[in-house]
């Protein structure tokens, strides 16, 4: 066998061989082959070469003597610990095999078939004993990036890690000259210029694209089409014509000269307007995650920023993103039958003690927030000079300060530290005219506790009485969905199944109506955070109430009240799986007239023993909701039977003027938080079931648990940076939170919940959730063990459906189980007919044409007639062509947010711009909880995105100046509103954009999701105008 690269050239070469035994086992659906130490030296005649989808995972399978011993656990490993192997990280995607005889072949494909693997393609591949990647070229590579600015060397590593351009291709004397030359002529765009250089080589693949061409769409012809028209058409196809060019008679450096060149004459553009409006809150970020096998070089790409990053904003490049990953993007994890302790030791640990190189820079372990350390993520930084004095890891850790109780604390060393990195948005900077001293008020009484707490009504007194009592001391509420360990926590104290039952098939059927109305979609949509960064709730309220339209279904079925708008259709078909998904594999249903609230406590001592105060502020409505009777309150995780308690809202004037929070009683033996998962009012936020359906049929439901803490782990020094690297190495060794969770519903799913192994879990889990603060591990060697055999049938995971038979898991009796079966498969299959007219312009066209002219008639009505500014269905073609500039910007930077967030790590394969509006991703992912993560980062990055493509739409006053004057205008008696300036302009820009994508075409990714921006902007302008007119 032999790990190898398929190169550009189509050829085939030979990395690291080895003798070894393949089989497919049929259990797991899975590969492994098993290395053979001694070497072979048979010829075998019969070739396969596998393309992995992520790299391999290797495994160290313990000796006989160790079984004898119970260590039975295999270890996992780092490529580089393979016998003879001493640098292959960008191989172990693809495998050659050579077979004994035909025989051998034909038994192994049909076995792969039954673990459904591709059917194998019969194709002729050139093979050469070339060794492409070793420590010399590596360090050749980083001597070169060295020289570099760190944007440009970032890009030249990224495509080598990629495996599209070698090491030795990079550094040969031509190409060095060609880099050399790009960063001297253009070296602001030096980056990008590469990385779209990238973009245009030929990635040769085993096999065809997953994505099927689209048809041929019809164009207009030349003579219906403006003379500006006409011009952009033939740059378009003269674009098209250079990227479908044959590169293959050019060298590489001169493909490269060619793309400078192509790149250079589509920047010659007018400024963009967001170039000077970065967001504040966001950086441009770098990121590098570390597998046992490889680096994946990922950005630069917007992230969150916090308060160290904004101290040295001028140096942002000099710090870095590194996370640690399995090779399918999810997280390194043990189970019983897997160690991982090598691979930390040997992979992981020298990352933060010795850093890491990227571009030729040492980048040296800075810090961590406390959430960026449960997903593994750490921030790195380079040592730079900042007025004179050199910064590094170091130096920037000392100006943090003394932290005397953390001195023997490497855990709560590490979690002050985090507070540093922690997400947070900028201060704001006030001038002294805007400062107004106000005498301080001394208390013996403290009104804080922790992070939470509230402040007297009395101190909100504004001198200007401007801020209304419904904004104060208000926070967002959240509705309560049902979720797995709350499911059978309820049904383990009596909550009848049906009541589940009736609930989820209710919101099956909400969910599955949204297809045939834009309103429903709307509201669904809202609730489930879907299409948040374009605005698909606005969007699909304001095409049905502003445009009377709703979506096609089909082709065939369009009529005078459907338009066909195939990218919201398909990503309403993508909302819809999401949510489905979200129900079957996690139970999460939505509890209506149930509320998630933040706790805090109870300072003016006004409520009893059992009693809790809570009152639900909507500001969309003004709706305040009070809630009062009988409650049950609980907070996630739910796994133990105390987990959830009856408590009684009431009503006192002393709190009346908190809102969406849940007030807890200051009294008794012991905290009502503490009993609910061991919850406490730092920041914890509490669920109160109002709907009595879901309220066990009983006075009481049981004891609380325990949850006393275990000891903190101290060390007998003073504890620094390595004391902090050991407590993150054996955090993620004992990270085990997921991992007594499904134990726990295994277990509970035979024994119950109240069962003695449970209850054992339940005391664990909360010590597990208390890890990265305590820095005390749970022994997993004294967890109960999981049920031998199969699993129940809702524990099967995505993308798996357990037929009769199957002896992998069994149909559970419990409600979570009948709630799973219920759930329907809803996965759009994307039809031909799709392509053939996927955005309806005409139609749109001319239903926007009547609301426009609605608008207008209002406004001038409204104005008597007096009224400068108008919405121009037909912008000036310079405004066209500047929009047409503003989607290639725009295109290229959501391909890069495509690329890097699809489950594949194929260079030609990216996310679908459907999923991309959408905010739902439909690739499986082995750990689901890891595409939640690698949502919430594309959702960041593509709401910044938009943000910065609608203020494109949106001009300051002075560009009022522009606008003619009609003749209904009078300058005596009017005075023109510039809001309404403003809309008008910005209806037209989005307009000018709108005709941009149409004339672009469907078949440019991202031509359709900038059409749907427009869209939205046009819409938006519209209804704010109607919102105008109707307030004069």
């Amino acid at each position: 066998m032999s790990f190898g690269r398929l190169r550009r050239d189509g050829t085939f070469t030979i990395e690291h061989s080895f003798a070894g035994k393949i089989h497919c086992d049929l259990v797991r659906r899975r590969l492994v082959v098993t290395l053979i130490i001694r070497r072979r030296h048979d010829p075998f005649p019969n070739i396969l070469v596998l393309f992995l989808f992520c790299p391999s995972a290797i495994f160290e399978q313990p000796h006989a003597a160790s079984f004898l011993n119970r260590q039975q656990s295999s270890q996992r490993l780092t490529v580089t610990g393979l016998p003879g192997c001493n640098f292959m990280p960008l191989v172990s995607q693809n495998l050659r095999i050579i077979f004994s005889n035909d025989d051998e072949l034909l038994q192994f494909l049909t076995r792969a078939h039954n673990i459904q693997l591709p059917p194998a393609r019969f194709i002729a591949i050139s093979t050469i004993d070339v060794r492409v990647y070793n420590n010399d070229r590596f360090d050749e590579l980083m001597t070169f990036t060295r020289t570099l600015p760190f944007p440009l060397g970032f890009q030249l590593e990224k495509s080598v890690w990629d495996g599209i351009i070698e090491p030795s291709e990079l550094y040969e004397k031509n190409m060095r000259q060609a880099i050399l030359k790009v960063q001297e002529d253009h070296p602001e765009i030096a980056a990008p210029i590469f990385r779209y250089f990238v973009s245009t080589l030929q990635i040769p693949t085993f096999r065809d694209p997953p994505r099927s061409p689209p048809r041929p769409r019809s164009e207009p012809s030349e003579d219906s089409l403006s003379k500006s028209a006409r011009r952009r058409r033939k740059q378009r196809n003269r674009r098209r014509e250079l990227a479908s060019a044959d590169n293959k008679g050019l060298e590489l450096h001169e493909q490269l000269a060619q793309a400078a060149h192509a790149y250079v004459l589509d920047s010659q553009r007018p400024q963009r307007r967001y170039a000077s409006s970065p967001n504040p809150a966001l950086y441009e970020a770098y990121h590098v995650s570390i597998t046992p096998s490889r680096q994946v070089l990922e950005g630069p790409l917007p992230d969150l920023s916090n308060g160290i990053l904004r101290l040295y904003e001028d140096f942002q490049d000099c710090f870095l993103r590194v996370s640690f990953q399995d090779e399918d993007g999810g997280k390194p994890r043990r189970d019983n039958n897997v160690a991982i302790d090598k691979l930390l030791d040997q992979r992981y640990k020298p990352a933060l003690l010795n850093g890491v190189t990227v571009a030729g820079r040492h980048f040296k372990f800075l810090g961590y927030s406390m959430s960026s350390l449960k997903d593994y993520t750490f921030i790195f930084v380079t040592a730079f000079s900042r007025q004179g004095e050199l910064m590094d890891a170091e130096t920037i850790r000392k100006r943090f300060g003394n932290i005397p109780k953390a001195s023997h604390r490497p855990a709560l060393l590490g979690a002050r530290w985090g507070q540093m990195f922690s997400a947070s948005t900028p201060s704001v900077a006030l001038s002294l005219s805007q400062l107004h001293k106000i005498p301080d008020r001394i208390s013996s009484n403290s009104n804080g506790q922790n992070a939470s707490f509230e402040v007297h009504p009395k101190l909100y007194l504004h001198a200007s009485n401007s801020v209304s009592e419904e904004q104060k001391a208000s926070f967002s509420r959240i509705h309560s969905s049902m979720t797995r360990p709350l499911i059978a926590l309820l049904e383990h104290h009596g909550v009848p199944e049906q009541n589940f039952i009736k609930l989820q098939d209710l919101a099956i059927r909400d969910t599955q109506r949204i297809r045939s109305s834009l309103t429903e979609a709307a509201t669904t949509f809202a609730q489930h955070g879907l299409g948040s960064s374009f605005q698909l709730e606005s969007l699909f309220k304001n095409i049905a109430q502003i445009l009377h339209l709703e979506i096609a279904q089909h082709a065939s079925e369009r009529n005078s009240s459907t338009a066909q708008l195939v990218i919201l259709k398909i990503a309403v078909a993508h909302g819809i799986t999401h949510i489905l998904r979200e129900i079957k594999h996690r139970g999460r249903i939505r509890v209506p007239g149930s509320y998630t609230l933040l706790g805090v406590s109870d300072e003016w001592d006004c409520l009893e023993e059992g009693e809790i105060f809570a009152q639900v502020y909507d500001p969309r409505t003004q709706k305040l909701t009070p809630i009062e009777g009988r409650v049950l309150i609980t907070r996630s995780p739910q796994i133990h039977p105390g987990d959830c308690q009856f408590v009684e809202a009431v009503r006192r004037k002393e709190l009346d003027h908190l809102k969406n929070v849940v007030v807890f009683s200051c009294k008794g033996a012991r905290s009502l938080p503490s009993m609910l998962g061991g919850g406490d009012l730092d920041g914890d936020i509490y669920n109160l079931i109002l709907d009595d359906k879901f309220h066990p049929p009983k006075r009481f439901t049981a004891d609380a648990g325990a949850y006393e803490p275990l000891p903190p782990t101290l060390t007998p020094h003073i504890c620094g940076v390595r004391d902090v690297v050991d407590f993150v190495i054996n955090y993620i060794k004992s990270d085990l939170v997921g991992y007594i969770s499904t134990t726990h519903l295994r277990i509970s799913d035979v024994n119950g919940l109240d069962c003695p192994d449970c209850l054992r879990l339940a005391k664990a889990a909360s010590h597990a959730v208390d890890f990265p603060k305590v820095g005390t591990a749970v022994d997993f060697k004294t967890l109960p063990k999981a049920p031998e055999g199969p699993r129940p049938d809702y524990l099967s995971g995505e993308g798996y459906r357990p037929k009769p038979g199957d002896n992998r898991y069994y149909p559970s009796v419990k409600v979570l189980g009948q709630l799973f079966r219920r759930v329907p498969t809803d996965e759009y299959e994307v039809e031909m007919e799709d392509y053939d007219d996927p955005i309806e312009f005409m139609k749109i066209d001319n239903a926007m044409g009547l609301a426009a002219r609605r608008c207008l008639r209002k406004l001038q009505m409204g104005r008597f007639g007096a009224f400068s500014a108008t919405l121009e269905m037909n912008p000036d073609e310079d405004l066209i062509d500047e929009m047409h500039h503003v989607f290639e910007d725009y295109r290229e930077q959501l391909i890069v947010i495509a690329k890097t967030h699809t489950a594949s790590k194929k260079a030609n394969t990216w996310l679908s711009e459907e999923e991309l509006i959408s905010g739902a991703i439909m690739e499986r992912y082995p750990d689901p909880k890891r595409r939640r993560e690698v949502t919430t980062a594309m959702n960041l990055q593509t709401q910044e995105l938009t943000r910065k493509i609608r203020l494109e739409f949106y001009r300051q006053d002075n560009d009022l100046d522009d606008f003619e004057m009609d003749g209904y205008f009078d300058p005596i008696d009017y005075e023109e509103d510039p809001d309404i300036g403003r809309l008008c302009n910005k209806f037209n820009y989005a307009r000018a954009a709108w005709i941009a994508a149409s004339e672009v075409g469907y078949d440019k990714f991202g031509a359709q999701s900038f059409a749907m921006i427009a869209l939205g902007s046009m819409l938006n302008a519209i209804k704010d105008l109607g919102r105008e007119a109707n307030a004069l």
